[in-house]
């Protein structure tokens, strides 16, 4: 560096002792010359020029990068020459700050750095600059992405040139991306083992298609290999893999770097310049799904064909091809029709169940090694993308190594990755009931069973058995649970969710139903992505008013309505996973919701020895009991498994109040607090034999 410096300082030594600027030279004598003549400067440039494309080992830092800047600049001619000798002034400017003073005196209205206009005096002597204008430009052209000009230029003669910390750091032999951005830059260098894809048929057709376009595209031309899909599905590593398959090293900046409308271009020419420093493949990563995405992308694919025909144009020992532009996006950006580059276009899709299958033992193995992960039960009950699987798997390392992974455990933190909270419709409910805690009959416990099964045994029958070509729509796991008020269809989805693991989200459709025409079908979409994503139990507690029987259409009122239900029906269709309604009223349901119902249980009040149960069921073995009559309660109160709760966790509060057990007093008073809610009922007639101990 201090040798370009050197001859940048040489330059302004003969220039300003020609015009006879003796006090000047004086002036800066500790790094100006008054005695160095042309042809000592000569010698002192070529001998720089030698020692960079020598052979020897001396001073070999950095010549690779500087042989490389002197193909950029072609000193040998005139237009190469001035550029040459702007890097010179560059880098004095960026050591010594005092030759600006000098720039200043040289060109006025150059005192923040290094312009054309001022190394074309330099080289040219007092001649006209006009009279070589073409030369000039060009030399602009060979410098202004190096020395990282404002752009676009307003005059190219006066605009200022300054070498910065990543250039300086390149002619000295270094990669330092840090300062260009410590956190949104960063190279990837292929290797020669790297880990599965887990999608090695997009691998494939995305790499064949790349060397197809690369081996016979236009070489004016540059291709946009594009891969979308949601964070965390693999789309960097996707770049990654290909790049390991076709050895290439890319330079990979996440889109915030590269900021807004009005920054992008200043911020995208850092990176072309790091294509030019050397052949390397860049890499846009994480655009968003937003409007402005392809005016940026439009902008980013202008400018670096520009740069890159320019490159060929001056033979910087790259062979010309079709190079391409890496870009990862969200879900959703369509860059095929956008662009005016021939785009390859992959999408990251959520995996089917054998490339999950893969990804969980893969990572497994990895990261836990003979504690290996329940793979097969987290492949049929989570949908994880592949970069979570890996972040589970790490997690779980974690654990204590003298104890095997629980299942639950994982579930939990799966959910955690999961739970983004943008979903404020759906509310997530704690399991803490027990299949021992269902007080049905047989028949109505073994439906729960089927349907706990129908999700266990879904890879066995819809993959391994290949039922799924069969079924491609309409494998939604849905169950309607009907029957009166607090008689067991909360606690029976809660058993559910606790046998088969799964997290157990309510959706208040209080919230999702909206006046507005749409917003209603909007959130169900929302709620029905977020239980795709998870695989979690949606329960639609009380959905009488969404699954009711379609009315005649009288108003526009009656046409919406109808068309939310209709929307919920299409939707069901197309979900894989598991939904349950319950409803009060069975016969208010709509016949073409019932269709698509894969399990309806009806809970009715309970008998006389179910009641009994419930009863006994309902005191935990800590609370102290004196002289319950069971036989009694369950026979003369036809309650539901709700009301008896209610009943008896007044009667411990009134025990506790009282310093008592908990007896038929304090039950008696409960029961009369909830009877008291049907006021047709007589308290003498109902309470029966124990109806005195009102009054005692």
């Amino acid at each position: 560096m201090r040798r370009l410096a050197a001859l940048a300082a040489g330059r302004i030594s003969c220039y300003l002792r020609d015009l006879g600027q003796v006090e000047l030279l004086r002036t800066h004598a500790g790094f100006l010359s008054q005695d160095l003549t042309q042809e000592e400067l000569k010698g002192y440039t070529n001998a720089y020029i030698d020692s960079i494309s020598g052979e020897d080992e001396e001073d070999a830092q950095g010549r690779r990068e500087q042989q490389r800047l002197l193909l950029l600049l072609r000193p040998e001619e005139l237009s190469g020459e001035i550029a040459f000798v702007c890097v010179q002034l560059a880098v004095l400017y960026y050591m010594e700050r005092q030759a600006g003073e000098i720039f200043e005196q040289i060109c006025k209205g150059t005192g923040t750095g290094a312009t054309i206009e001022l190394a074309a005096r330099l080289v040219c002597g007092e001649k006209e600059v006009l009279d070589y204008y073409a030369e000039t430009k060009e030399a602009y052209r060979r410098v202004e992405l190096l020395l990282q000009a404002e752009y676009p230029v307003r005059n190219f003669m006066t605009a200022a040139l300054r070498a910065d910390d990543r250039l300086i750091d390149w002619l000295n032999g270094g990669s330092d991306l840090s300062l260009l951005s410590p956190r949104f830059v960063e190279w990837y260098e292929p290797k020669q083992e790297a880990e599965p894809s887990f999608r090695e048929g997009l691998l494939d057709r995305m790499t064949g298609q790349f060397l197809q376009t690369k081996d016979h595209g236009q070489p004016e031309q540059i291709s946009v290999l594009s891969v979308t899909g949601e964070p965390y599905s693999g789309r960097r590593f996707m770049l990654r893999r290909i790049a390991d398959r076709c050895e290439l090293r890319l330079l990979m900046a996440d889109a915030a770097f590269l900021g807004d409308m009005d920054s992008l271009l200043t911020q995208f020419r850092k990176l072309l310049r790091e294509a030019m420093f050397e052949p390397v493949e860049l890499a846009v990563t994480g655009l968003p799904s937003r409007p402005e995405t392809i005016s940026k992308l439009r902008i980013i694919t202008d400018e670096y064909e520009k740069t890159l025909q320019y490159a060929w144009k001056l033979n910087v020992g790259d062979k010309p091809s079709a190079r391409p532009l890496f870009v990862t996006a969200e879900q959703g950006v369509k860059l095929v029709p956008m662009l005016d580059a021939v785009v390859i276009a992959g999408e990251c899709r959520a995996g089917d169940r054998d490339e999950n299958f893969a990804a969980w033992e893969y990572f497994g193995k990895k990261y836990l090694g003979e504690r290996v992960l329940p793979s097969r039960e987290l492949t049929v009950k989570m949908k994880l993308p592949t970069g979570r699987i890996r972040q589970v798997a790490q997690r779980m390392a974690t654990v204590a190594k003298d104890r095997q992974i629980d299942s639950r455990e994982v579930f939990r933190y799966c959910y955690e990755l999961l739970d983004d909270g943008r979903y404020d419709n759906i509310k997530r409910v704690e399991t803490h009931y027990t299949y021992d805690d269902l007080k049905l009959e047989e028949s109505q416990k073994q439906i729960i069973k089927d349907i706990c099964a129908q999700v266990e045994q879904r890879r066995l029958v819809m993959d391994d058995w290949n039922l799924r070509s069969r079924y491609s729509y309409g494998t939604c796991v849905s169950a309607l649970f009907t029957g009166p008020p607090g008689t067991g269809k909360t606690m029976a989805v809660h058993v559910m969710a606790g046998i088969l693991g799964l997290e157990l989200f309510k959706v208040d459709l209080s919230q999702m139903v909206d006046k507005y025409i749409g917003e209603t079908e909007k959130r169900l979409e929302e709620v029905f992505q977020r239980a795709e994503r998870s695989n979690m139990i949606l329960f639609f507690d009380e959905a009488d008013a969404m699954i009711g029987k379609r009315s005649e259409v009288k108003d526009a009122k009656d046409k919406y309505a109808n068309t939310e239900v209709s929307y919920l029906l299409q939707r069901m269709e197309e979900f894989d996973g598991i939904v349950i309604f319950s409803s009060n009223f069975a016969q208010n349901i709509d016949a073409a919701f019932m269709r698509r119902i894969r399990f309806v249980i009806h809970f009715p009040i309970p008998d006389v020895a179910t009641r009994k149960e419930i009863w006994q069921s309902s005191f935990a073995k800590e609370v102290p009991q004196e002289n319950i009559d069971f036989d009694y309660l369950s026979r003369q109160f036809e309650f539901s498994g709700g009301q008896i709760k209610n009943v008896v966790l007044n009667a411990a509060f009134f025990a506790a109040s009282e310093g008592q057990p908990v007896g038929m007093k304090q039950l008696i008073r409960a029961l009369q607090l909830e009877l008291t809610k049907d006021k047709k009922v007589s308290f003498k007639e109902a309470l029966g034999a124990y109806a005195q101990l009102l009054y005692v």
